[in-house]
């Protein structure tokens, strides 16, 4: 394995990206990166990856099982993930804190093992209010990863997302 340093993040988006594609297949609207690889703010050896999916339909047991058997083997080699889900559902009407169909994050990991090897479902919160920044930001730059991405990011994400920040927008 390259250190943790060493491995190009870009690289290792791309990779995942299409990993991803695989899993879900056609139910894949889109994979938009934000967080600090987004911004230019990224430190190879302590920033993780961000990723926001976003499908129309809530995926069938089958493909959340697949991705996140995808997320327990690639997040950590070299770079943590953190990634979110949302349906159509999730984002429209657009309420605050928002709804998400998924989540995964190494925070998450040791529930989802257990989850993985068949033991009762990780028990996540049903909302998160960080997504209200994320959602935001792609609103204003979106970053689509791959080829074309086709998602409609709520216009009404701006509710909610001073909340969402310490220090107001």
């Amino acid at each position: 394995m390259a250190p943790k340093h060493a491995y190009d993040a870009e690289v290792f988006v791309d990779e995942l990206a299409a990993e991803i594609r695989t899993c879900f297949g056609a139910q894949l609207d889109g994979i938009y990166l934000h967080g600090s690889l987004a911004t230019g703010s990224f430190q190879r050896g302590s920033s993780d990856i961000d990723l926001l999916l976003t499908v129309d339909m809530p995926p069938d047991p089958e493909t959340v099982a697949g991705l996140r058997a995808l997320l327990l083997t690639r997040s950590g080699h070299p770079y943590d993930i953190e990634l979110s889900l949302l349906s159509h559902a999730d984002r429209f009407p657009w309420r605050y804190p928002p709804p998400f169909t998924w989540h995964f994050s190494e925070r998450w990991r040791p529930a989802l093992e257990i989850e993985a090897a068949g033991g009762p479902a990780a028990a996540m919160p049903p909302r998160d209010p960080d997504l209200a920044a994320h959602i935001a930001m792609l609103r204003a730059r979106p970053l689509g990863v791959g080829p074309a991405d086709r998602v409609e990011i709520p216009r009404g994400a701006a509710p909610g997302f001073s909340r969402s920040c310490p220090h107001g927008e």
